[in-house]
Parts: C-alpha cells; structure tokens; sequence
C-alpha cells in the first residue's frame, strides 16, 4: 500500500448493499473510534493529489466500504488482495423492505436529477416495485451469500442498520465494532467513550427522527402488496436456512422476518390510473 512504511495496519473490508450504512456514517464512525480523519475510506473514491486509490493512498486507513458484487471488483475481487487486508470484515445489513426502496431513491437523485433529500412519486416506487423485486431482492440476498462465502476471509460482524438508532444496542455495536478495529491493530477510543462517540456520530436529530418515522424520506413510507410481502418474507427464510450454522445472522433475518409481518404497509399494485392512493392493512 503507498504510504505503508508509516503503519503495519491492515484495513477491513465494510460491505453493505447500497443505502445500508451511508458513507457519510461510514466515515464519521471510523474517524469517532480511531482518530483517523480519513480513516474509513470508500473503495470508488479517488485523488491523484492524495494517491488515493481503492482504499490505499497517503493516509492510514481502517475500513474500506463497498458494495461488491453488485457493483464488480472484477480482477480486483477481494480474495485477490488478501495480502493487502484484515482476515476479518464488517457486513453492514439492513432490512431489504427499506433497503431496495431507498436504493432506487437514492439512484434517482445520482443519476436522474432528483432534487437531494427529495423522494420519487410513489406510484413511481410501486412501477419499479412491481416489475423489479424479484431481481433487487435476489441481489440482496446473493450479496451476503458471495460475502459469507469468501474463501480468505471470516465476518467479523455484522453491522445492523437499525440496532445504530437504538439506544442500548447502539452503543454496544460501536464497542463491537471498536473491538475489531482493535484486534486488527489499530488505536481506539477507551470503552467508556463509546456512548458517547455512537451519540455523536449518530445525532440527536437523526435518532428522533429515525424512532418517529424508521425511514429517511418524509413523503411516504414505501409499501408492498400483500404477495410481495410474503415473497420478501420467504426470500429471507430461504436465506435464513441456506445460513443455519451462523445463528448471529440467522437471528437478525428471523427479526426482519418478524418486521417485515407486523410492520410493512400493504399497497396497491401500479398501473396507469394509479396516483398516490394508499392501501390500509
């Protein structure tokens, strides 16, 4: 890595399906645990005045984000460069029936000119709800599924998208998370810190908000009909089972089994006439 002679840190891969664990989030957690300014870097970013390229340059770095293989590393794929990280890595997971709609979201503000922080239509959201599930959910599923397969890495743990807003387990996944970062070599804050870099990273602002809504758009939640509510529900048993021998992560499918049961909104199917009505349960 350019720059190695100053460090003998090995980064960790940080996985996550796109709109899990935001970068911003990303980087202001690693740099709460470990000082490192630039210490949580992302795999796509790049500057020549930095020789930053795919997570090496002139600073240190602790974790690398990505989001493979939905976006390909191709002759850049992870066990080819086993030399270069940690043997452990950081799978950030988010319950897909928030997920796959904040992803399409957040596709149409990069690439179609969505105003930021702004939401699609929602009888936009149920056109491509309704004729690309099966394929978006496949490729959450086929995510974990190529990460736990790895031949020269093992998960370290699993970084849970909702358990960051809670105030209890919050503050226990940011001690995980420094704990790895400490086993893997690399300087943390003391663990009577920890409370109080989660609340900080996290934001007042961000934790009322998430507990009075659990979404980032305010317009609408997004919804589901009640078939592709029990496909989502399957899809997630299926994973669960094909995982049994890892209980930690057949736990947290089993709870967005339950989340998904109890909580999502059953809607409408799209089509042409259709506005902005919503189903009641």
């Amino acid at each position: 890595l350019p720059g190695s002679d100053k460090w003998t840190t090995k980064p960790l891969w940080f996985p996550s399906h796109p709109n899990t664990i935001e970068d911003s989030l990303h980087r202001k957690l690693i740099s709460g645990i470990t000082g490192l300014s630039a210490g949580g870097k992302s795999f796509y970013a790049s500057s020549k005045a930095m020789k930053l390229k795919q997570c090496a340059g002139q600073t240190e770095t602790a974790t690398c984000s990505n989001v493979h293989p939905i976006v390909d590393m191709g002759n850049k794929h992870p066990d080819t460069r086993a030399d270069m990280f940690f043997t452990k890595y950081i799978l950030g997971l988010r319950n897909p029936a928030t997920t796959l709609p904040a992803f399409h979201n957040g596709k149409a503000i990069k690439y179609h000119g969505l105003c930021d922080g702004c939401q699609v239509p929602e009888n936009e959201w149920r056109k491509h709800r309704d004729e690309w599930l099966t394929d978006m959910l496949k490729e959450w599923t086929n995510f974990i599924a190529t990460w736990k397969k790895m031949k020269k890495y093992k998960v370290g743990m699993y970084m849970v998208y909702e358990h960051l807003f809670d105030p209890i387990k919050g503050p226990a996944t940011v001690q995980r998370l420094a704990s790895l970062l400490r086993d893997a070599g690399f300087a943390t804050a003391p663990d009577n810190d920890i409370p109080c870099i989660w609340h900080r990273t996290l934001g007042e602002d961000t934790l009322k908000a998430y507990h009075r809504r659990a979404y980032e758009y305010e317009d609408y939640i997004p919804g589901y009909t009640a078939t592709q509510r029990d496909m989502l529900s399957e899809q997630l048993n299926i994973l669960a089972e094909e995982q049994a021998n890892d209980a930690e992560l057949v736990g947290i499918l089993r709870g967005y089994q339950d989340e998904i049961r109890a909580l999502v909104r059953i809607d409408t199917e799209w089509n042409n006439e259709t506005t902005n009505q919503r189903a009641r349960k």
